[in-house]
């Protein structure tokens, strides 16, 4: 399955217009047990991302007591190595519990032993940096980033060879089973370039030697994250790569679903239609559904991102006060399904009128 795309979450200073034929593919395959994005060149590590841009995002952390407890509890690790700076702050919490000599960055700009952001060169400086270090780690964290590369088990057995005797890898990814059930394709960001559910994260440690002792799905929103305890298996794991062609044909039907869904619900629509968020979620929703032609428009409360343009609206981004305005809008919620009671709420206290609706939920066809 192809879908075409173009970096989702830049805003322009200007409006800028593209055919679809113009965009990016985006395909989706099924290569080694893992959904994944197909590459199409083996010299490009991520076509998506600017070769000295670090990519920030925040990830949720209401979980991250409860794991750095366990963490702790199972090998009290002296020495720490965060792989970016998505890591810190489990790190951190560790060390509040534990005495910690030493928590050394892989990855950072400032502090870390390489310099560059990981989706480039990253295995391959990552290869050369394990021959020449020498210290080992009692723990290992890496949250939010094997998704970021197209050959996971590489860096998986990279970190592995860091791992002192009895070392631990902690390992936390996004799981799009629940994308996949609410018939969602949202979860095919172009900078994920593999979707992991706990079946395929799990066949995927134990191809690297590894075994989960702890596994556990945190989260109630559509992506829950995974996370996952490894320490070295010191006897042969006998794994099942998942069958995934079902669920890749799975995919393909749901999103033409969801798209004539939502096609259907904005063509419905006879007044305003407004994108709650100018991130990556609504952007990618727009270029998804692709109705350029109706009367769009987006509120944000970024000031950074208001008075700019996302890819092919014709009105600027506006501040989210905007909705007072309106008579009958149908508003669509574009920020996180985990947010999307706050934002619900919210629009409701400044306008009664408006009906809503999640991006992250297919339409019913009599919505």
């Amino acid at each position: 399955m192809t879908i075409r795309i173009k970096d989702t979450g830049t805003t322009y200073n200007k409006r800028i217009t593209l055919e679809r034929y113009m965009m990016d593919k985006l395909t989706l395959v099924n290569e080694e047990g893992l959904l994944k994005q197909q590459t199409y060149s083996k010299n490009r590590y991520n076509i998506w991302t600017n070769e000295n841009e670090w990519y920030v995002t925040n990830e949720p952390e209401e979980h991250l007591d409860n794991i750095a407890m366990k963490l702790a509890k199972v090998n009290r690790p002296k020495s720490i190595l965060a792989f970016t700076y998505k890591d810190m702050s489990l790190a951190d919490r560790i060390e509040e519990l534990n005495e910690v000599d030493e928590i050394d960055i892989l990855f950072d700009s400032e502090k870390g032993l390489i310099r560059t952001p990981p989706e480039y060169k990253g295995t391959k400086k990552a290869n050369g940096l394990k021959d020449r270090l020498q210290k080992k780690y009692d723990l290992i964290i890496i949250r939010h980033y094997i998704e970021h590369f197209s050959k996971p088990r590489n860096i998986i057995s990279i970190l592995k060879s860091m791992l002192k005797t009895n070392g631990i890898i902690y390992i936390e990814v996004p799981d799009t089973q629940r994308f996949i059930e609410k018939e969602n394709p949202l979860f095919m960001w172009e900078k994920h370039l593999v979707y992991f559910t706990s079946d395929s994260l799990k066949s995927t440690i134990q191809s690297c030697g590894l075994q989960a002792i702890d596994m556990d799905i945190v989260g109630n929103d559509i992506e829950p994250a995974i996370c996952t305890i490894c320490k070295v298996s010191h006897i042969e794991i006998k794994f099942d790569k998942p069958n995934l062609i079902s669920t890749k044909k799975e995919i393909e039907k749901n999103t033409a679903k969801y798209i004539k869904s939502w096609r259907e619900t904005l063509m419905r629509s006879e007044g305003d239609i407004i994108i709650v968020g100018a991130g990556h979620n609504s952007d990618r929703f727009l270029q998804l559904i692709d109705q350029y032609d109706k009367n769009l428009c987006v509120v944000d409360d970024n000031k950074e991102r208001q008075g700019k343009f996302l890819l092919n609206l014709k009105d600027e981004i506006v501040e989210f006060d905007k909705i007072k305005n309106k008579t009958n809008p149908l508003i669509l919620s574009g920020c996180h399904d985990r947010n999307f009671e706050a934002i619900e709420k919210r629009i409701k206290s400044i306008n009664s009128t408006a009906t809503i609706k999640n991006i992250f939920t297919t339409p019913n066809s009599n919505d």
